[in-house]
């Protein structure tokens, strides 16, 4: 899910920089958008069934880590912003036709599907240290530093590296059918 996520907003940013010109159509961004919503649907079932089988075999070693989180209030309220924001809110954004044929509401959707995983994994690899102790918010500035900077030296090397080539596979022979493309 993330990774078509990632590539409808990086697909949308060089068709708005003119890096594409018209060869990627609203019916490439449209498949791109049903995939993305389709993993969204299989990403919420199978997060809801690990939650769920380990909650239900309660094994001590597995359980505790959901019991801390839930009876802290503040690790309670991330719990359910993530189900909220990474799950509600995208499903009703870009459930429709209308919004995965429209670049700025699946760009907004894929953008924010992007954000919401960097709360995800901050709930995932956070440690617990003991209970009410607050969640540990001076680490996130620490974090989202060396996250920004990772992908910063990756984009730069990449959009570097992309000014030699063409982002067009001009001697692919099946290339005149992709472009050709059009919804059956």
């Amino acid at each position: 899910m993330t990774s078509f996520a990632l590539v409808i907003v990086t697909t949308l940013a060089w068709k708005h920089a003119g890096l594409v010109g018209e060869e990627i159509n609203v019916e490439h961004i449209h498949d791109l958008g049903k995939l993305m919503f389709g993993f969204l649907i299989f990403w919420a079932y199978i997060s809801f069934g690990e939650f769920f089988l380990i909650w239900y075999a309660a094994i001590p070693e597995e359980t505790v880590y959901y019991h801390r989180r839930w009876d802290d209030s503040t690790w309670r309220l991330i719990s359910m912003t993530i189900v909220g924001l990474k799950f509600i809110f995208p499903f009703y954004l870009t459930m429709s036709r209308n919004a995965k044929r429209n670049n700025a509401f699946i760009f907004f959707g894929a953008a924010w599907i992007l954000a919401t995983h960097f709360l995800e994994i901050f709930y995932w690899i956070m440690p617990y240290y003991r209970p009410f102790q607050p969640v540990p918010y001076a680490g996130i500035w620490v974090e989202a530093c060396c996250v920004l900077a990772t992908v910063g030296v990756y984009v730069s090397f990449v959009l570097y590296r992309m000014r030699k080539h063409s982002l067009i596979a001009v001697g692919d022979p099946r290339l005149s059918r992709a472009l050709d493309f059009a919804q059956v």
